[in-house]
């Protein structure tokens, strides 16, 4: 049989030294409270990256379905060689996917994000439509030269109109103050 060692009482020490065994074993407070404070950090390092890219998610949608519609568009022209003669009904029977709606009525959840369309003149083609995180996405395409020197030929890309519908859309002048792209981030 071993003998236990015996130890001294010094000043500020307890009469018997406490041995521990092999079986006792458990966390301080000061280990505790270290992973506490590491999983706190890496919380909110991380919920604010989710909710951002959950949003980015929710955008990711609109301006796909414009893109969509702008080569809808020129399908359909192709097929009827004038932009003026294109309606609802004509969109919806070529891309069905999208709920289409007319320029008048906003993209909204109540038309489940329906793609806001409308034509002006012979060579503009305007499409809105609402993301799931409730920003307006939009698109401009002009097939040929307008009155105003600025709506030069081209498709411009833009985000954040008031309401979202195709009407709202015509009326803004084509300026980097309106169609300044969609600034979509990965």
């Amino acid at each position: 049989m071993t003998e236990e060692p015996q130890v001294e009482a010094g000043p500020g020490q307890a009469m018997h030294a406490r041995r521990w065994n092999d079986d006792e074993s458990g966390f301080t407070l000061v280990e505790l409270m270290v992973v506490l404070i590491t999983i706190g950090v890496l919380a909110t390092i991380a919920i604010p990256t989710f909710l951002t890219a959950k949003e980015r998610a929710m955008d990711r949608a609109a301006p796909a379905d414009l893109e969509v519609a702008l080569s809808t568009t020129k399908a359909v022209f192709t097929d009827t060689a004038d932009l003026t003669g294109i309606v609802v009904a004509d969109m919806q029977t070529a891309e069905p996917t999208l709920g289409w709606v007319d320029a008048a009525t906003a993209s909204a959840l109540a038309n489940e994000f329906g793609v806001s369309f409308s034509v002006v003149g012979g060579g503009q083609v305007n499409v809105a439509r609402l993301s799931e995180s409730g920003v307006c996405f939009y698109l401009r395409s002009i097939e040929s030269q307008g009155l105003a020197p600025a709506d030069s030929v081209n498709v411009y890309k833009g985000r954040g109109v008031g309401t979202c519908s195709g009407n709202t859309v015509a009326a803004l002048p084509t300026v980097a103050l309106y169609f300044d792209g969609w600034e979509l981030h990965a």
